[in-house]
């Protein structure tokens, strides 16, 4: 049985928190505007490009801080 693909938009405080609490149940890739392919490889998750984690994941998570929230829900369709 294959799992679903959890995609998480941010990999700060946040989007860590949400990595480890779902990666138990889900695969879970993540997508940051900083490199932190180190990190994700650390709690065994993958950095991905924003493309490819829309094109894969069933559900997204927005872990961004509130002042790129806008223009991340912006950028978003343009990968959907």
């Amino acid at each position: 049985m294959t799992r679903d693909i959890i995609g998480i938009i941010g990999f700060g405080q946040f989007g860590r928190y949400w990595a480890n609490v779902l990666k138990s149940d889900y695969d879970v890739i993540v997508s940051d505007v900083v490199d932190r392919s180190e990190q994700a490889a650390n709690i065994n998750v993958m950095q991905v490009e924003l493309p490819q984690l829309c094109e894969q994941a069933q559900t997204i998570f927005l872990c961004v801080p509130i002042n790129r929230f806008e223009t991340v829900v912006k950028e978003l369709p343009q990968h959907i």
